[in-house]
């Protein structure tokens, strides 16, 4: 007796192993994530080739030119920058190695400290290299060789971030592997911002009114008093329709924590608006706002660099940018940024910042950042009553505020996210496109702009992953 259940034991996880969902997961999963890694390591070697050989020449150039000086000394302080930069670029090949021979995530903690290392070392070789600068008689903080530190530190740091991010990605992926997504309840929060809010509009009321009552012409009746009167009451009147609004509709935040706990592979997802590119011009807009309230000497410059922040963002909404492309424009934008600091024709900056003229008051610059910002917060609240939940068995598409959302079928409907057909939104912003259409011809796919896109797309393959294993039982 104890041979034949010994022998059923044996038979039963040999038709486990040799199942159709056994087969589905082994199959599916590496392909996608072995895809996935080589997609990423594609881009990221490409990008270190790149550089190298755009790089190795002008560091040549500059070594050369350094050792040209009579004064120059292998111990002196015009060294360090040598040394700097190639104990930078030995940390960050190391790095590279480390993570290509131990690709798994518990493995990134060495490539993310060395990556932090880095960044300090980016960050010391420009302080050195201005350091030494100041000590010539005709520094400027403008002047091409200054400036040539700025661009060539901005880009290395931000490499650098990106980098360190990523590894901090996946050890957080390593973290949460085997636990069940959970999901904060940001509600209590919520309303708790939505009452300070109310109080301070409260005290901005009463302190406008009090200055006005300081005017001997003062009415309760004048205009400038009714539109205090206008302004605070259509705020507050929109603050208690949120938190009503709350309290009422099922939000995206209660969908995500019912399935937090009724599933271990759910998706939840709204649409963003495609100003959500344009978060580079809202983070400018307050400080070009300071610097030209405070230093007007300035706006010719400062209004420059915003104008080149917000045509980036412009073009990059208006436009797809494929690998190719983007490896392209950035060679020619280096190349263009080298000759050109080099060949001495950024010397006057801010020459050619006052002869193009581009500048404009503290106020649009708010203006602009507060409209944008406007629109973003527009499409996230909005995004709280109308959404698509995604689980293994089922959909669910939430369109109108006061009614349950309509569930459909998983068979009656498939979902991807679009290739990463621009480069620049998905490995600079981390945003892209989740299409979802029906089997029915009679309605229309459904397209959703999505943050956070390489984390979500994941999640979607878990969430039909466990479909396919479902379907195949």
């Amino acid at each position: 007796m104890e041979e034949e259940n010994q022998n059923n034991d044996l038979l039963s996880e040999g038709q486990a192993e040799n199942s159709p969902a056994r087969d589905s997961v082994d199959e599916t999963k590496p392909q996608h994530e072995e895809v996935s890694s080589k997609k990423t390591w594609f881009v990221a070697v490409a990008l270190a080739t790149l550089l190298v050989l755009l790089i190795a020449p002008v560091v040549v150039w500059g070594i050369l030119r350094l050792q040209a000086n009579p004064d120059f000394t292998w111990t002196s302080l015009m060294a360090i920058p040598i040394y700097a930069t190639g104990t930078a670029a030995i940390l960050f090949v190391i790095a590279f190695l480390v993570q290509r021979r131990y690709g798994k995530p518990h493995k990134a903690y060495l490539a993310y400290w060395l990556g932090l290392v880095l960044l300090l070392l980016d960050a010391m070789w420009a302080w050195l290299i201005i350091r030494s600068m100041q000590q010539s008689t005709d520094f400027a903080w403008t002047s091409s060789k200054a400036v040539t530190v700025y661009i060539s530190a901005g880009i290395a740091g931000f490499l650098i971030v990106a980098f360190c991010a990523w590894m901090r990605r996946s050890i957080r992926e390593q973290r949460r592997e085997g636990k069940k997504r959970k999901r904060f309840n940001p509600k209590p929060l919520t309303y708790a911002l939505c009452v300070l809010v109310l109080g301070v509009l409260a005290w901005l009321t009463w302190l406008a009114l009090a200055t006005m009552r300081q005017s001997p012409d003062f009415s309760w009746k004048c205009s400038e008093a009714v539109a205090v009167y206008f302004g605070a009451g259509i705020l507050a009147f929109a603050i208690l329709a949120f938190i009503l609004l709350m309290r009422r509709a099922t939000t995206r935040w209660q969908m995500e924590i019912r399935l937090s706990d009724e599933h271990e592979s759910w998706l939840v997802v709204f649409n963003w608006t495609k100003k959500i590119l344009h978060v580079p011009t809202i983070m400018w807009s307050l400080p070009a706002a300071l610097i030209v309230w405070y230093f007007p000497a300035k706006s010719e410059i400062v209004g420059l660099s915003w104008f080149c922040v917000w045509l980036f963002c412009h073009t990059i909404e208006d436009y797809d940018f494929s690998f190719a492309v983007s490896i392209a424009i950035g060679a020619s934008m280096f190349l263009f940024i080298v000759l050109t600091v080099f060949g001495g024709v950024l010397d006057d900056i801010y020459g050619y910042a006052k002869l193009i003229s581009i500048f404009a008051s503290p106020a649009l610059y708010l203006g602009v950042g507060l409209a944008y910002l406007t629109s973003i917060l527009i499409s996230y609240i909005r995004g709280l009553f109308h959404y698509v939940a995604i689980t293994p068995n089922q959909m669910i598409i939430q369109s109108t505020i006061g009614e349950d959302g309509e569930t459909i079928q998983r068979r009656k409907y498939d979902a991807k996210v679009e290739a990463a057909n621009d480069v620049v939104e998905w490995y600079m912003y981390n945003v892209g496109t989740l299409k979802i259409w029906f089997h029915e011809g009679r309605r229309e796919p459904m397209s959703f702009y999505v943050s956070g896109i390489r984390r979500k797309s994941k999640w979607l393959f878990d969430v039909l992953e466990v479909t396919s294993v479902e379907a195949a039982h």
